[in-house]
């Protein structure tokens, strides 16, 4: 005789028929449970199972479960799916567990969990990404508008140009140290946060690579910062030497918004050489194809401590120097994805 399964709790299909067959030849509920047993090895088959699968069988006239054949009964209803879905349309922002109170429904938060992840609402980190105003989204969208035709060919006569912060401590995202007890806070357990002193530099990059990185503390000694008159001075020492073509109407120079960029002596400047300047709008560092390669070497030195700052710019000195032409190829391919983007987006953050 086939050997039943130890599974004591559950029971197969044939062991019930067994149980029937026997209880329609007259024998008692013990006297079943012992036949039954014997027949099928089966250790544990009391009376009282006996009983409940004789009453189950005589109600409906079978022995299989309904919840083997069609399943455990959903918790919440096609209506409440469609609720969770409207609701995080509305409230991304929110908790399962807030969806749970704000909707009034009565499944467990895991259980809610599993619908929204069913339904692809699945859970992400926000990015971090800045606050466009509607004025700036318009001009972000004229400027796709404009430029929607525009080739890599045409990006290529285009040089990039911003300013980047950085600071001797360089936190490493999640640190994990392995200690003993009792040494929590010696210098090499502890990451430091990205409070100390920082570095301003200013860099320009063209579809020839990177060009010539400066350090804005030594334009003015003691200045950390840039105004007009000391941007003026970087443009006049720096720009043209590196980037002579510039004087070419063909060639555009790219710059931001920020104040000293637009200042009237450095407006006259670009003016009295002739160099072409974009008609940038605001808010939008991405579309600066700089902005990537100040990340770029933020990742190379992140977890990195410097004692000072001259240590700190040897070494940003060192990776400048050491982006690839092929980085920067990639970089410019990129602008007509950038521009469509835009597009898409009506002047609201992209992916970049």
């Amino acid at each position: 005789m086939e050997i039943e399964p130890s599974q004591p709790h559950l029971l197969s299909d044939q062991v019930k028929w067994m149980i029937i067959h026997y209880k329609k030849l007259g024998y008692g509920d013990r006297k079943t449970a012992r036949t039954a047993a014997e027949e099928y090895n089966r250790i544990g088959l009391s009376h009282h199972t006996v009983k409940s699968v004789w009453e189950k069988y005589r109600a409906t006239q079978t022995v299989h479960n309904a919840w083997s054949l069609e399943g455990r009964p959903p918790v919440t209803s096609e209506r409440d799916e469609k609720r969770l879905r409207s609701y995080y349309k509305r409230n991304p922002r929110n908790s399962i567990s807030e969806a749970k109170v704000d909707l009034r429904l009565s499944a467990s938060r895991s259980t809610l969990n599993r619908v929204a992840l069913k339904e692809g609402l699945k859970a992400y980190k926000a990015p971090s990404k800045i606050q466009i105003s509607e004025r700036n989204m318009e001009r972000r969208l004229q400027f796709a508008n404009e430029m929607r035709y525009k080739k890599g060919f045409y990006w290529g006569r285009w040089v990039f140009s911003d300013e980047s912060s950085f600071t001797l401590y360089n936190p490493n995202g999640r640190t994990f140290v392995r200690r003993s007890s009792g040494n929590d806070f010696r210098e090499e357990h502890v990451q430091f946060r990205n409070q100390g002193p920082t570095l301003m530099v200013w860099g320009a990059i063209s579809s020839e690579g990177v060009g010539l990185l400066v350090r804005i503390d030594r334009i003015e000694e003691g200045s950390n910062t840039l105004n007009g008159e000391r941007y003026l001075i970087l443009l006049q020492r720096h720009l043209l030497q590196t980037y002579p073509y510039l004087t070419d109407q063909r060639y555009v120079f790219q710059q931001d918004n920020a104040p000293c960029h637009k200042s009237q002596v450095v407006t006259n400047w670009f003016e009295f050489k002739g160099i072409n300047r974009a008609n940038w709008p605001a808010q939008s560092p991405d579309l600066n194809l700089i902005e990537c390669v100040w990340n770029e070497m933020k990742f190379r030195i992140r977890g990195e401590n410097f004692t000072n700052k001259d240590e700190l710019w040897k070494r940003l000195k060192k990776e400048w120097n050491s982006i690839s032409l092929e980085f920067i190829d990639k970089l410019y391919e990129s602008m007509p994805d950038r521009i469509k983007a835009f597009q898409e987006a009506e002047g609201g953050n992209t992916k970049y």
